[in-house]
Order: C-alpha cells, then sequence, then structure tokens
C-alpha cells in the first residue's frame, strides 16, 4: 500500500527591525500569520512557521548610537524584548532567525556570490536620494514632493562606490510570472499596485554600501557590505538550510505575509533576486494593511495616539487581542483599532456567545451525571458545519470572514438550545439526545477556533475532557465528555466609571509624548572625560536636576549662566561618560541654537494646546520620533506652537531647522 504524502505549508512574517519597541503593527501581523499556522497544522499539514529580527541596517547602527550602546549589546537587549513580546502573543512558530546568526550570513555569501558569477552583479558608483528608515534607494523623480514615496520622510543625498544587480534583465519574466500566477500577490488590489509599477522600466539595483560596516561583508571585496534587501531577504532560505533537505521540504509551500509598506521589496526586488539564483519563486505573498487609531489616524508617537500592544495583552490576554484584529480587520485592508470596540465585542460576543454556550452545555451535562457519550445522537449540525467552505476562505486568505462563519455556528448551538429547551424534556434519552448534538457541536466549532483562540479552545477541551483534532477529518457522534472543570472564560469586563470619565475627559487632549519643563541654568561645569559637553545643574522648580549637554562649542559658560531653558523632564536617565544625566536640553540646527522661556517660572510646563504631556518615561529613541521644528523664532510640533502659560518657547535660529 502506498502511504500517501503529506502535505506542506510554509509560512513568514518579515523580519522586524529591533531598533524600538514592538508595536500594535508587528502585533497584527503576528497573528494573521499564526492563525493560519495553526489552521494548516490542524489540517494535518507538516506545517513549518517562520519569524525572526533583520539586524544589519544603518537604522540599527543609528538606533545603537542614540542609546549610547555599542551595536551588539543594543541588538541582544532589543532582540530578547522581541522574542518576549512573540511569546506574550503566544504565537506558535517553529523557529527565529537573527539576520546576524552565522546560518544565515553564510547563506546570504554564498548567493550574493552566485549572482555575481553569473555576471548579474557589477562595480559602479552610486549617485542619488537615500532613505534610511526604508533602507531604500529613489531617483529625484521617484520622491513625493521630496521625500520617500515610501514612508513619506526626508531623504539624503548619498554618493558612494557600489555593486549593482542588474534587477532590470529580470522584469519581462516576472511580468510574465505574475501573468501567470494571479494569486501570488493578494489581495487583488495590492496585485494591481505591483502591476501598475511594473509599467515603467526596473532600474538595477544597488546591493552593497561601501560607507556602513556594519552587515555582511562580500566575500570577494571585504571594503563592502551586502545591501540590506538583498541581504534581509534571503532570510526565508537561510532558515531553511538552503540548499539543504528542509528547504526542499518546505520552499515549494512558501507564503510570506508582510505589510504594504514592504510591498514592492518583496513581491519585485525578491522574485528578481530568486530568478537570478535559479530558485523557484514563493507560492504566495499576502500583503496586509495599517492598524490606524480609531479616527482612522496613522498611529506615532508625535501624534500622541500610539497603543502599547504589551498593556493589551496584559489587560485583556492574548486570545482576544486575537480575536478583535482577525475579526474586525478585513485581508488587506487597513483597520482602525477602538479599545471600547474591542470591549463591546468581548462582551457580547466572547462572553454572551462562547461564554454563554458552553456555560450551558457544562450545566446541561452536570444534570445528566457529568459524563456522555453517543446514544441514540442525530448530527443536527451537519448543514450548518462546513469544513471544506471554511478551509476554503482560509485559502481565499479570508480569515476574518472563516472567524464570522464560525461565530455562526456558535450562535446556531445557543440557538439550538432555545428552541429544543432539553431542561424542559421528561424523556430521558431524547434529552440526552439533545445535550449530546449541542456538545459535540460545540466540539467541532472548539476544534476550528484553535486556529483563532487557541487559549480558550484548549481551555474548553480540558474543561469538557475532549482532543482537539482535525475537524475535517472528525466523525459527528464520536466525542465523548466529562465535565472536569467549571471555569469562566471571558468574566463580564465592566469599566470603572471614574476610568471612562478620565478617558472621555482627554478624548479631546490628546498624549503629547514629552514632558517639557522650563529649567534655570544654576552652574555650568566641563565634563571631565569628554570635549564637547558641559555638565549643568538645573533649577526645575520642586526640584534639581543634573544634565550633560552637548553645548559646549557653541556657547560659553557666562553666556548659559541663568538662563531659562527647555529640559525634556522625561527622559529616561543615562551616564554620559561616567556621569548621569537626568534629561536633556533642548536645542535647534547643527548649531545648537538653545530653546529659552525668559518670562516663565523654573519647573513651569510648557506645552501644546489640546494636548497633554506624556509624564511617564520614554527613551532617547522615543524623543526622536516627535519632530520639533524652528518657525519665525519660536518651535512647532504638530502644527502648533511650543508655549508656557507666559509665552511662546523662543529661539534664535532660521526657519526649518530640527529640533533635538
Amino acid at each position: 500500500m502506498v502511504k500517501k504524502k503529506q502535505n506542506v505549508f510554509y509560512i513568514t512574517t518579515a523580519i522586524d527591525y529591533p531598533n524600538g519597541k514592538p508595536h500594535l503593527g508587528h502585533a497584527f501581523e503576528k497573528l494573521i500569520t499564526d492563525c493560519y499556522a495553526r489552521w494548516y497544522r490542524l489540517h494535518g499539514y507538516d506545517t513549518f512557521f517562520l519569524t525572526g529580527t533583520d539586524e544589519n541596517s544603518q537604522k540599527i547602527v543609528d538606533a545603537a548610537a542614540d542609546a549610547r550602546k555599542p551595536v551588539k549589546e543594543f541588538l541582544e537587549e532589543n532582540v530578547a524584548v522581541f522574542k518576549q513580546f512573540a511569546k506574550m502573543l503566544n504565537i506558535s512558530n517553529d523557529d527565529f532567525i537573527r539576520t546576524t546568526e552565522q546560518r544565515h550570513v553564510k547563506t546570504a555569501q554564498m548567493l550574493f556570490e552566485k549572482v555575481r558569477k553569473k555576471g548579474d552583479i557589477y562595480k559602479g558608483v552610486y549617485k542619488g536620494q537615500y532613505c534610511t528608515p526604508c533602507e531604500s534607494f529613489w531617483t529625484e523623480t521617484q520622491l513625493a514632493e521630496g521625500k520617500c514615496p515610501q514612508c513619506k520622510r526626508k531623504t539624503r543625498y548619498a554618493e558612494e562606490e557600489a555593486y549593482f544587480f542588474q534587477m532590470s534583465k529580470y522584469q519581462p519574466q516576472l511580468l510574465v510570472f505574475l501573468e501567470e500566477h494571479p494569486d501570488f500577490i493578494v489581495p487583488q488590489a495590492r496585485r494591481n499596485e505591483i502591476l501598475s509599477r511594473l509599467k515603467e522600466p526596473l532600474r538595477d539595483l544597488c546591493v552593497s554600501r561601501s560607507t556602513i560596516h556594519w552587515g555582511i561583508l562580500l566575500p570577494h571585496d571585504q571594503k563592502h557590505v551586502i545591501y540590506v534587501w538583498f541581504d534581509a531577504l534571503i532570510n526565508y532560505l537561510s532558515a531553511l538550510e538552503y540548499p539543504g533537505e528542509k528547504y526542499k521540504r518546505y520552499w515549494k509551500e512558501a507564503m510570506h505575509v508582510i505589510g504594504k509598506d514592504i510591498s514592492w521589496f518583496h513581491c519585485v526586488i525578491w522574485p528578481c533576486i530568486l530568478m537570478a539564483c535559479e530558485i523557484p519563486l514563493p507560492k504566495q505573498i499576502m500583503i496586509h494593511g495599517f492598524i490606524n487609531d480609531k479616527h482612522g489616524e496613522k498611529m506615532s508617537k508625535s501624534k500622541g495616539n500610539v497603543i502599547e500592544p504589551s498593556s493589551l495583552l496584559e489587560k485583556y490576554g492574548a486570545d482576544v487581542l486575537r480575536y478583535y484584529l482577525l475579526r474586525t480587520v478585513p485581508g488587506g485592508e487597513d483597520g482602525k483599532f477602538d479599545e471600547e470596540e474591542l470591549l463591546e465585542r468581548y462582551n457580547n460576543e466572547l462572553a454572551n456567545d462562547l461564554g454563554n454556550v458552553v456555560k450551558r452545555i457544562q450545566a446541561l451535562l452536570k444534570k445528566e451525571g457529568g459524563k456522555m457519550q453517543k446514544g441514540t445522537a442525530q448530527d443536527a449540525f451537519h448543514s450548518e458545519r462546513n469544513d471544506a467552505a471554511l478551509h476554503m476562505l482560509m485559502e481565499q486568505r479570508e480569515h476574518h470572514r472563516a472567524i464570522e462563519e464560525i461565530w455562526s455556528f456558535i450562535k446556531k448551538i445557543n440557538a439550538y438550545l432555545n428552541e429544543h429547551e432539553p431542561w424542559k424534556i421528561s424523556d430521558k434519552e431524547r434529552r440526552k439526545e439533545v445535550v449530546y448534538n449541542a456538545a459535540e457541536a460545540l466540539r467541532f466549532a472548539t476544534c476550528y477556533l484553535s486556529a483563532f483562540l487557541p487559549v480558550t479552545a484548549e481551555k474548553i477541551a480540558e474543561q469538557l475532557h475532549f482532543e482537539i483534532e482535525n475537524p475535517g477529518k472528525s466523525v459527528f457522534g464520536k466525542g465523548v465528555f466529562s465535565v472536569q472543570k467549571e471555569e469562566m472564560l471571558f468574566p463580564k469586563f465592566e469599566r470603572e466609571e471614574e476610568e471612562k470619565k478620565k478617558e472621555e475627559k482627554i478624548e479631546h487632549t490628546r498624549i503629547f509624548p514629552l514632558n517639557l519643563k522650563v529649567a534655570k541654568i544654576l552652574e555650568v561645569k566641563d565634563h571631565p572625560e569628554a570635549d564637547k559637553l558641559y555638565v549643568l545643574q538645573l533649577d526645575v522648580g520642586s526640584e534639581k536636576r543634573q544634565v550633560c549637554a552637548g553645548i559646549k562649542p557653541f556657547y560659553k559658560k557666562e553666556e548659559l549662566l541663568n538662563k531659562q531653558v527647555i529640559l525634556v523632564s522625561n527622559l529616561k536617565k543615562a551616564k554620559l561618560r561616567g556621569i548621569e544625566s537626568n534629561g536633556m536640553l533642548l536645542a535647534a540646527g547643527e548649531n545648537a541654537r538653545i530653546l529659552t522661556a525668559p518670562k516663565s517660572k523654573p519647573g513651569e510646563s510648557v506645552f501644546i494646546e489640546d494636548y497633554q504631556n506624556r509624564t511617564s518615561q520614554i527613551r532617547y529613541d522615543d524623543f526622536l520620533e516627535v519632530e520639533l521644528k524652528t518657525k519665525d523664532k519660536k518651535v512647532e510640533v504638530l502644527g502648533k506652537f511650543l508655549k508656557t502659560k507666559t509665552e511662546s518657547i523662543q529661539v534664535d535660529a532660521e526657519d526649518g531647522l530640527r529640533v533635538k
């Protein structure tokens, strides 16, 4: 007898830049990916799920410098945060790849050399605009109003010796592939965007950097490191130990889950690299949208509307966040995060629908002695339970519709109990039949839910003493039930009145991420270990602070004494060359023109209208998210001027300078 070959499924998230804290977008992508990994495992597929971190980029070097830490130390700390975040999300990844690992370095160098020796990589000079956050090069004509077309941030002119990949050579082959594989990019709208951009000729891709020294060295020219997008994308192969047995088993069924901001790199650059390497393309690239705030605005620290996923996970648990995001955000589209809506769905759907049916079935089983197995049961839910239809929705990458169908099934179990009222049935066998039918339907629903609500599904199975198994191969009537314990799955989440009032109060005064204070300089000393630093003693009203400031080249000590400057008072303490600095002075431009408030009192708050200052501590990279600019000798942020209750903040500087 020939053994049937097992189906295979390989799924990946994009790898994250560990240059800051994980945000809600990171959570969204991992939860989507985990949902599909769990679904295919449930249905018997040999599934491999990969996530990880992208560590060889200029933004990592810059972030480490801002944190005043060596790059390696900075990475170890931040990667640990991302690994812990994955555990908090309860994702079921089989591997976590880091692009600084030797297994990745080896694969990236091998494939670079393969393409170079083929003649598809040549040496030249790069001249043009470079976006550090996106790690991408752009021509002047590609810029959008002088900014990066991808992230809308400012670019800078770069000129350096570099190696180039003949990506243009593979444009015709890529277009033929996309035409022959209409499901390669999903959803359709994202595929159309890529095809539209491919109407223009592709430029050759700069694939090395000679001015950066953190990264993977070119084997044949160690003055260069591999450009991040030729390096990072290869992680999907290096985790499979290309070209070994694991690669041969999983790669042909690869599915990448990525955000829309990196679609070009995955849908154009990556296929061209693979074609040059003579490696088959992945089976599919699924593109998701962004999670915005409840008003539909992009979350940004500078806008004060960022929602920390860690606090949500601590408050509600991973399953609740999974349910809300997977059900409310259609595949490929942007979504809005509204905690009020999350609470409403928690109480009405998780607690009332699912929690209620589990509680009712437990109570009914207890009345029948606490145990039950098939007697004369009839499959009353056969027409409602359609595994093939659900699997088709998942194959179409419409997980939001799949969970809606599962929820509809759960409601029908409740409706079945309401209709048949087993608590009123006097005939023992008929009553047992109705109770068993409901319990057996719940078993199937729980198996389906295990991909969407894994912790909840495990609790239901444990409480009723059954195994979670492939619902497509299970038979109605197989279930044997025993009430092991009773635990409320979703206790009603009542919000405190004071919390509600507080949120209503600040609805129109959003959070400004900085807590700025007026500070008077009482003393100025040279830093013993740093030529450019002063050590300042400050009067901040109710307290005295010590701050190290890099303004020595621009001000004499006597110029600073008694000046009333602006202090970032909620910046995390740091040691600069061995001396503690508790906060940071604000200054504009390369010449460090300090911000002042001569008419205000030390300790007075500096704010912007309609915003409330954040009081909790921030890190330096959080501060960098806030774009303060000079205008009319004042300081502007979010279209408003910084001020105290007495005056606008002053700065002797030309317009348009960055304040830092």
